[in-house]
């Protein structure tokens, strides 16, 4: 079954926030929320890949029905 974390990240007091999905076939990935020019915390955001972005702190695995994994 597939499932969702929240991880995050404070580096020098900064937090950066990201999300971890385990997919059904057992691969893992995350997805970074980054502002669209860096340096702009109020600008439009863009997803990065966070797959091994190191982590200082973790929400436990939520799992996924697979009407939520689809969406």
């Amino acid at each position: 079954m597939p499932t969702v974390q929240i991880r995050n990240e404070v580096v020098f007091g900064i937090p950066h926030t990201f999300i971890f999905v385990k997919h059904p076939d057992g691969t893992e990935k995350g997805y970074g929320f980054y502002p669209a020019t860096k340096g702009s915390p109020n600008d439009a955001g863009i997803m990065k890949d966070d797959t091994r972005h190191p982590y200082t702190s973790t929400s436990d695995p939520s799992e996924l029905t697979p009407d939520q994994y689809k969406r």
